[in-house]
Parts: C-alpha cells; sequence; structure tokens
C-alpha cells in the first residue's frame, strides 16, 4: 500500500504538478490549460527519458526530474495558485481523482488477465517499458517476432521514467499504465463541457465513463491505447477550437503537437491525423490560404522535430524499412494478394458496424467449459470490438433516440459544427477500420476508434438531462446490463481464476483457469510461469473489500450528481 501511495505522489507531482507549471497563460478556460500542460509534461518527460536512453547515460540522471519539477511549480506557484482556485478545475480535479480512485479499484481485482482473444499486449509492452529502464538491448524481439519498432515508445517511456521511482515490478508497471490511461478524461471533461449546454452536470460525464465496459477493460489492461487516446482527443478538442471556434493559431498549432505525440505513442493515431488534416486543409483555402503559410509551416517544423525523435532514431538504428514495415498491418499487407486488399477491408467495415449477433462468423476462441466465461467472453468482444455497442447498449438508445427525435435534439451544438461531424465522423470510422490490414471478424472498434467511443460519451452524457421519464427508465435498465455482463462479471472472473487441480471436466459455470478459454490460459501462465505478481497481489486488498469500495464511489457520485441538478433530479425531468 506505501509503495502505491509513493506512485500516486510521483505521479502528480511529475504529470499534474509540472502539467499545472507548464500550463500557458493565453485566453483559454481552466479546463483547457490544464489539458495542455499536461500534454507540456508529457512531452517533456518523454524527450527526457527517451534522451538519457539515446545518449546511454544512467538512469540516475533521470532523478534529476523530480526536483526540476518542484521547481518549476515553485517558480510559477502564482500560475498555479489562480488556476486550482478556477471552480472548473477544482470539479475537473476532483472528478478526475474520483476516476482515478474507481480505475484502482477495479486493477485491485484484475489478479489475471482474461476476455475476448486479448493476450500478451500487456507482456509485450511491459517488455517494452523494461528495455527502457533497464537499458536492454532494443535489438530484442517480443512475443518471438515483433521488434522494437513494431510499436512506437512515447507510453513505454515515460512508465519507464515513472518506474525509476518505484521498486520497478510489473505492478507498478500496472499502476502506472493505469493512471497514464486515465489522462483522457481531461480532453473527454472538454468536449463534454462543450456541449453540456447549462442543463449539465459534472458528476454525470464521470458516472458515464465509470459505467461504460469498453472504459473498464481498457483502463485496466496494461497497455497503450487509452495514453494514445489522450493525445488524439486533445490535439482534436484544440484543432476543432482552431478551425470551427475561430481561438487562434496557437490551438492549431498546439492540436497537431498533440496528435504528433498521439502517432508516437500508437500508430492508430494515424488516422484521426489524416482526417485533421483535410479538416485543416479546408479551413486554410476558406481563410485565404496564403495568409496562413507561416502557421502552416510551424506546424510542420515542429511536428516534424518531435516526430523525428523516434522515426529519426529508429531509422538510424535500424533502417528506414525495418522502421517503415515491422508492425503487423504492414507485414500483413506485403502478404495478401490483390483481391485480399479489396475484400478485407469492406469484411472488416461490416463486422465492425454490424453486431455480431446478426451475422455468421467463427466463435472458436471463446470456446470453454466455463459458462460464466462464455457468457462474459461474448460480451466482451460485442462492447470491445462493436463500433455501435462500443458506447454500451444503455449509450446506443440513447444516440438512436436522439436521431429519431425532432431537431430540438441538436440544441447546444452550432450548425457549423453539424456540418464538420457530417463528414468528420464517416470518415474516421472508415480510415480507422481499414488502416488495419488483417482480417478481424468479432470487428476493429478497440484498435483505432476508441477515441471516437470517448467523444460519444461525452455526447451521450450530454443527452442524458434531456431524457423524458419513459426513455430515462430504458437507458436505466439498458446500463444496469452493460454493468452486470460488462464490468461485474469480467472482474468478477479475473479476480476469482485460478488453477484447481483434478476438477471436473463437464462444463459448469466455475471460472477455474482450465475452464476458461485458451487465451485466458496463456494470460495467466504468462504471469505464473515467470512468477510476476499483480497490482492486486501487492495490494492484497481482498475482493469484497475493493467491491465495497467500489459501490461506496459510485454512490459518492450519484450522491454528487442529484446535489448538481437539484434534490429532485430536475436536470433529469427537463425536456428539450
Amino acid at each position: 500500500m506505501f509503495a502505491a501511495t509513493a506512485n500516486l505522489v510521483f505521479f502528480i507531482v511529475l504529470i499534474l504538478g509540472l502539467g499545472a507549471a507548464l500550463a500557458p497563460d493565453w485566453s483559454l478556460k481552466a479546463g483547457e490549460r490544464l489539458c495542455l500542460g499536461i500534454a507540456a509534461a508529457l512531452i517533456a518527460l518523454y524527450l527526457a527519458g527517451f534522451g538519457v536512453f539515446v545518449a546511454g547515460l544512467g538512469t540516475a540522471w533521470l532523478w534529476c526530474l523530480p526536483p526540476a519539477a518542484i521547481a518549476a511549480m515553485v517558480w510559477r506557484w502564482r500560475h498555479i495558485l489562480a488556476l486550482c482556485r478556477d471552480p472548473e478545475t477544482k470539479s475537473l480535479l476532483g472528478h478526475w481523482g474520483i476516476f482515478v480512485l474507481w480505475t484502482l479499484g477495479l486493477l485491485a481485482l484484475v489478479v489475471s488477465y482474461s476476455g475476448g482473444g486479448w493476450a500478451g499486449d500487456w507482456l509485450e509492452h511491459y517488455k517494452r517499458t523494461l528495455v527502457f529502464m533497464q537499458r536492454e538491448s532494443p535489438h530484442m524481439h517480443f512475443l518471438g517476432s515483433y521488434t522494437l519498432t513494431s510499436r512506437p515508445p512515447l507510453a513505454n517511456v515515460v512508465t519507464a521514467l515513472l518506474m525509476e521511482f518505484s521498486p520497478g515490478r510489473f505492478a507498478d508497471y500496472q499502476m502506472f499504465t493505469a493512471l497514464l490511461g486515465t489522462l483522457f478524461f481531461f480532453p473527454g471533461w472538454l468536449f463534454y463541457r462543450r456541449w453540456r449546454g447549462t442543463r449539465g452536470a459534472d458528476a454525470l460525464w464521470t458516472i458515464v465513463l465509470m459505467l461504460n465496459p469498453l472504459v473498464a477493460q481498457n483502463t485496466t489492461f496494461a497497455w497503450t491505447k487509452l495514453t494514445c487516446t489522450f493525445w488524439i482527443l486533445s490535439g482534436g478538442y484544440f484543432l476543432l477550437r482552431g478551425v470551427l471556434d475561430e481561438l487562434g493559431q496557437r490551438a492549431r498549432i498546439a492540436g497537431f503537437l498533440c496528435l504528433t505525440a498521439g502517432l508516437i505513442t500508437h500508430y492508430s493515431a494515424g488516422p484521426w491525423i489524416l482526417a485533421w488534416l483535410i479538416a485543416y486543409a479546408i479551413w486554410w483555402l476558406r481563410h485565404g490560404g496564403t495568409r496562413h503559410v507561416r502557421e502552416a509551416v510551424a506546424i510542420a517544423g515542429l511536428c516534424a522535430l518531435l516526430a523525428i525523435t523516434w522515426f529519426g532514431w529508429a531509422a538510424h538504428t535500424f533502417g528506414w524499412q525495418d522502421t517503415g514495415t515491422s508492425n503487423s498491418a504492414a507485414h500483413e499487407w506485403q502478404r495478401q494478394t490483390l483481391r485480399d486488399h479489396w475484400l478485407v477491408p469492406i469484411g472488416n467495415i461490416v463486422d465492425t458496424i454490424v453486431p455480431h449477433p446478426f451475422r455468421t462468423m467463427d466463435k472458436d476462441i471463446i470456446y470453454q467449459l466455463s459458462r460464466g466465461g462464455w457468457v462474459r467472453d461474448y460480451f466482451f468482444n460485442i462492447y470491445q470490438t462493436n463500433l455501435p455497442l462500443a458506447a454500451g447498449f444503455g449509450g446506443l438508445f440513447v444516440i438512436l433516440f436522439n436521431l429519431l427525435r425532432p431537431p430540438p435534439a441538436s440544441v447546444g451544438m452550432p450548425r457549423p459544427e453539424i456540418r464538420f461531424w457530417r463528414w468528420f465522423l464517416p470518415f474516421i470510422i472508415v480510415a480507422g477500420i481499414v488502416v488495419h490490414t488483417p482480417a478481424e471478424g468479432w470487428g476493429l472498434a478497440h484498435i483505432c476508434l476508441q477515441p471516437l467511443v470517448i467523444i460519444g460519451l461525452a455526447w451521450i452524457a450530454t443527452r442524458l438531462p434531456r431524457l423524458p421519464p419513459v426513455a430515462r427508465t430504458g437507458f436505466i435498465l439498458l446500463l444496469l446490463w452493460d454493468v452486470a455482463v460488462g464490468i461485474v462479471l469480467p472482474f468478477i472472473i479475473e479476480a476469482t481464476t485460478s488453477y484447481a487441480e483434478g476438477m471436473a471436466t463437464a462444463p459448469g459455470w466455475g471460472f477455474e483457469v482450465t475452464r476458461l478459454n485458451r487465451i485466458a490460459m496463456l494470460n495467466y501462465g504468462n504471469k505464473t510461469v515467470p512468477g510476476m505478481h499483480f497490482f492486486a497481489d501487492t495490494i492484497k486488498v481482498p475482493s469484497l473489500f475493493a467491491a465495497t469500495f467500489l459501490l461506496a464511489l459510485l454512490a459518492l457520485m450519484i450522491v454528487r450528481l442529484r446535489r448538481e441538478t437539484g434534490v429532485t433530479s430536475s436536470a433529469f425531468h427537463t425536456r428539450s
């Protein structure tokens, strides 16, 4: 428990504290400035950590960072004090703190990873982090085939840096990865605040995230998807403000820098960069393009400088060919025929959009003796890989309800923004699917489209106060189903997975690992064979206590929501 507390303190100092010190002074809302400050802190930590690694310096140099962060906070104490006194900052940090506790409470239940076909990624990213932490050879292979260039390093480097100030165990890696994953809360909050109008409640956004199965699984699975989502959402928000609200060139530059940081965090940021380049080009031409040549050059130059820290070093160390073709999408593309180049993307689009119950597919990967495990895996794949249902059955209900409503449902979003989303959403959906070249029968919402799901959840949260009573009841019932099969059942299985000798081979509802699917058994073996200890093993909190803690947090947020909307929950009873 002491180590976990120390980890949290270091994270707050190096990410939030330094972020508050680096937050810009130009005319922005408090939440916007804090979000940009966190982005600046992450980039600074990445440059420091990667620079020390490339230069071959000892990790002792990284111990200069906490004093430097504290010095920056002392130097900018008036700026930080003014930022923290802002009511928006207080509310934002308070709700993020609740979300962090919720995430760590869920993580305390995970004694072995399982769910659908997710296996190996958590171990691969841990090994990648150790390369930067322990100065291992960059030429090693991960999971037998992937090279260092198969994945970009920003999140791994920042995690390795944070682990320098911890015992350096896998449990610490899990915790820091989860904390980095929660940062998407900040730009997601900005989208919610942008659209919520006067009827929104800040607690509502937090509750929607807490009870979403996709969010719950991705914050507790140790990989870099949600860290990349922070960058994509931050970049998208400030570019949206820059091209639609005319916030200024600094917002547009900051937006593209965030997207570039996203690209060197996870290559799934690629389609989003393309989409925003198109949006920027349209804005550039409509606003007398030649007047903004300097801005375009500045964006290209700054983004190239940030990107070259990874791509330049990788090309120098491994060569351009390995740097550009070592990821799984490029490998699969090279093996496919011309016919596959057309049919596979079309199939992936259909499989990502159409839910599994409405089509035939091979479900062999979730075959198992555990009936409860099969139910968990079936719905796990629905929530993680199917785009419409990634927002949950309750979220999809709200989306469909508002699509069928009269025009007043769009109140709160100006017409230029509505026109923007009408072309941007279809483009990013198609682009985010087709860039994944391997065929995937379950769907691909979890690869490039997680940021879109978070944007959708922000919009859904703004619609909830305007639901009539009957629709509100329908949403709550569907939300309870989402929580039951998308959060409660999966975490019960992850908390109780064990190996039992001499168990019966008949189908049943037991969760012994040999009753679960082969992917769950692989994850269990990857943990137990080398003797790894998870966060749940080191913090040693009884599952019942962790579950009670989570229920208390949820109750606290519901009480807070009632206070924000009035004792009678008037916001929920207001029709648009």
